[in-house]
């Protein structure tokens, strides 16, 4: 699920360009390990062309109503997650299966034309949030922790090693709650909800909230999602 938290830098020559990987139902998020399947022709170019060079790519959610313009440019949330391609499978019919890690938010400037299949786009990079403890950040962070833990002693989906990562006291509350966020069996759009907020006590606030949502739900060993998740398909 996790990667190393000490090394979610870009790369230092990074040209301020991604390529974007438009998905309808994933958000990722920094320190997070997804497998992905790639088979559409247009996305097997743009991971032929990242494996070549710096080996990253963007995942960025559709907006609602993409359906009719999926082969074309679906609207796209202006935050992204800039991903590095850490393992790949090149299958014999040109398909690929990844391990994506997630390295940093991205915020699109503007998408840019190209003579690629895919789309690709200007992004900027945000500064990291502060998290330098004070009373009220760590109550809600302690909030969470607890309201997460009383999930996991109701969710049999949950992966014990995830869990125990997830409630580290090592672990800083950035990655925290991001972690959290993905674990969750949350709508995209609330998972992109915290992706896009800049600050560090409201994406711990839409985390709360959102557990406490499903822990008024019936128990996940009787839903279809798990966690960790499996490949995506794009």
């Amino acid at each position: 699920m996790s990667g190393d938290f000490e090394d979610l830098r870009l790369p230092p020559n990074f040209s301020g360009i991604a390529r974007l990987f438009p998905l309808p139902n994933l958000v990722l998020f920094p320190g997070v390990i997804q497998p992905l399947h790639v088979f559409e022709t247009r996305y097997r170019q743009m991971i032929e062309d990242a494996l070549s060079a710096d080996e990253l790519i963007a995942i960025a959610l559709m907006k609602p109503g993409w359906e009719p313009h999926y082969e074309g440019r679906p609207a796209i949330h202006g935050t992204v997650c800039i991903g590095r391609i850490m393992t790949h499978t090149r299958l014999d019919d040109g398909r690929f299966n990844l391990l994506l890690q997630g390295l940093q938010r991205g915020k699109l400037v503007r998408e840019i034309a190209t003579d690629r299949l895919y789309r690709m786009a200007e992004v900027s990079v945000p500064e990291a949030v502060s998290s330098v403890p004070n009373p009220k950040l760590a109550a809600l962070a302690a909030r969470v922790r607890q309201q997460f833990m009383q999930l996991c002693e109701r969710d049999a989906t949950l992966d014990e090693e995830a869990i125990q990562c997830l409630l580290s006291d090592g672990l800083r509350l950035e990655s925290f709650a991001d972690l959290i966020a993905f674990s969750l069996n949350a709508e995209p759009l609330i998972k992109q909800q915290v992706l896009d907020s800049d600050d560090l006590a409201t994406r711990l606030r839409i985390v709360s909230q959102q557990i406490r949502r499903q822990l008024k739900q019936e128990p996940a060993s009787q839903q279809a999602s798990a966690f960790p998740p499996c490949f995506s398909s794009n």
